[in-house]
């Protein structure tokens, strides 16, 4: 059957910090909102289904986080709130989102970003090649601090979809 998320976060492994279930050949829907102790959940090449819902970081405290949720059957669009809840915390330094190999379509929402401002991050990688984005890049991808100055910073998109030129004011005030 597929997993039920909130018994495995919640009640079996309330303090879970790592959990890799990659290449396990698991089939369900993606996970509602992620435990608040995770540090690293990779679901890579598996049958995972559904939308990221924009709960899914809601619980997160940590400041480092790794997400690798690439090679799946991740469809629909991407919340433009996804992302909100760091905003409100203010703790994350270390981001690696990767949702490559999917089927998420619809255009990058302009503001998905935004919430990410003056953190001052030291690291952030987005791996979301291989969906079927549409559209333009946003205009102002990356809002002003989001990094700190000698900050790390990956975008990798090939095959997502997206069309036009990169906007000259992409990454705001780095």
């Amino acid at each position: 059957g597929t997993p039920d998320w909130d018994a495995i976060f919640y009640s079996i492994y309330p303090n879970i910090v790592r959990f890799d279930l990659s290449n396990s050949q698991m089939a369900g829907t993606v996970p509602t909102a992620l435990p608040t102790l995770l540090t690293y959940l990779s679901l890579l090449n598996n049958q995972i289904t559904g939308t990221i819902p924009s709960t899914f970081f809601s619980n997160v405290i940590a400041s480092y986080l790794e997400i690798q949720l690439g090679s799946n059957l991740i469809e629909g669009p991407l919340p433009g709130d996804l992302f909100e809840p760091f905003g409100v915390s203010q703790s994350l330094n270390h981001l690696d989102f990767a949702l490559n190999d999917n089927i998420i379509t619809g255009t990058i929402p302009p503001e998905i970003f935004m919430p990410l401002e003056g953190l001052g991050m030291n690291y952030f990688q987005a791996t979301w090649g291989g969906n079927v984005f549409n559209g333009q890049l946003p205009e102002t991808l990356i809002p002003p601090n989001m990094l700190s100055a000698d900050a790390t910073l990956s975008l990798y998109w090939p095959s997502a979809g997206l069309e036009g030129t990169i906007p000259p004011l992409l990454f705001g005030n780095l």
